[in-house]
């Protein structure tokens, strides 16, 4: 199978409760935060889609739409926000980041958003790269800082400390 076909291949929808065990296995996150995500996405706050290659879920990207959760920025923005987009090692630099994005793009317009916002740490130059080719743009918001738990490539928890910015993608 060539590239183009196994981009083909992948298919992006919500993470449904079935497939919850595997997305655990196979997209490691701090304890609890997958389900955290599929409890919100069932009362209609979020959609939670997961790009999977065949039987494997190759990556994930949280859309947040209302909530408590939804921020600040992305209120002020009027936008939708995309939270922890991500693409596992094994599976990068074949497009799955950037379908993911659009999906959530497509979502979000087709529930009367016309905005997409998101955060990024201000020193990670290729997701930045990503999203400036996607259109997003500096909200004019300033820096701030994201502090959050994380597990580590070897299921250690650390705890991570971003200086980001806030993008965002318009549309009419």
């Amino acid at each position: 199978m060539d590239a183009v076909q196994a981009l083909e291949a992948v298919e992006i929808r919500p993470l449904s409760g079935g497939e919850l065990p595997r997305v655990e296995v196979d997209l490691p996150r701090y304890p609890g935060k997958h389900r955290e995500r599929l409890e919100a996405q069932r009362r209609d706050e979020c959609l939670y889609l997961i790009a999977w290659a065949g039987l494997d879920p190759a990556g994930h990207l949280n859309l947040r739409l209302r909530g408590r959760k939804l921020s600040d920025r992305a209120r002020r923005a009027g936008a939708a926000q995309i939270e922890d987009l991500a693409v596992a090692s094994d599976h990068r630099r074949r497009g799955i980041g950037t379908r993911l994005m659009r999906r959530a793009q497509a979502e979000a317009a087709a529930r009367g958003f016309h905005a997409l916002g998101l955060g990024v740490d201000v020193h990670n130059i290729p997701a930045r790269r990503l999203y400036a080719q996607e259109g997003y743009e500096e909200a004019g918001f300033g820096e701030f800082v994201v502090s959050y738990p994380y597990l580590d490539e070897d299921g250690l928890e650390r705890q991570a400390n971003e200086t980001c910015t806030y993008l965002v993608k318009r549309w009419s």
